[in-house]
């Protein structure tokens, strides 16, 4: 009898299973594999964190320079349910691998853009991201704009077809700003 239960558990596991996937920021890869090649063993915490911070830079100079739109502004609500679905084409990035399919339950934000860094968008936005959680999504940094009421600087994507719609993911350029006066 117990050599069944256990058969039948481990059955019950290997069917039940599912494969844990991250998302993949594939254009930002180049730069982490470079700097880790010839890495040093023996370089103190503070070194490396050093390091970690300048390849973060680099990262973020790229991610603004193949970015088409770039805006500034103030998340005014942020909200995800059964009924927030990211509308269907390709907002996001060909260089972000997602371990979601990308037309799931998504976290929209209404957004109100007060500088356009970068192209162009009308000053009231709807953003599509993910959850975070292997789908490439932003959601915790539009929770944490709102929380703080700081203002965020993030590249888009257009949703074709639907108006004043962008997608938003972890992939791209995102910068939440300290110098956000209090309204």
């Amino acid at each position: 009898m117990a050599d069944y239960l256990r058969i039948l558990t481990t059955a019950a596991l290997i069917v039940c299973a599912t494969p844990a996937l991250a998302c993949t920021c594939v254009e930002d890869m180049a730069v982490v594999l470079q700097a880790e090649q010839g890495q040093d063993v023996k370089k103190s915490t503070a070194e490396r964190l050093e390091e970690a911070s300048k390849r973060e830079n680099e990262i973020n100079i790229k991610r603004m320079a193949r970015a088409n739109i770039i805006v500034r502004g103030k998340m005014v609500y942020v909200r995800a349910g059964e009924d927030v679905l990211l509308p269907s084409g390709p907002a996001f990035s060909s260089g972000t691998q997602s371990a979601t399919p990308l037309s799931l339950r998504a976290v929209v934000a209404d957004f109100k853009a007060m500088n356009a860094i970068k192209g162009k968008t009308d000053n009231r936005i709807t953003i599509y991201t993910g959850f975070g959680i292997g789908d490439c999504g932003l959601a915790s940094g539009f929770l944490f704009a709102v929380a703080s009421d700081r203002e965020i600087s993030i590249a888009l994507k257009p949703f074709p077809g639907v108006p004043n719609a962008y997608g938003a993911s972890i992939c791209e350029y995102a910068e939440l700003h300290s110098d956000s006066p209090p309204q």
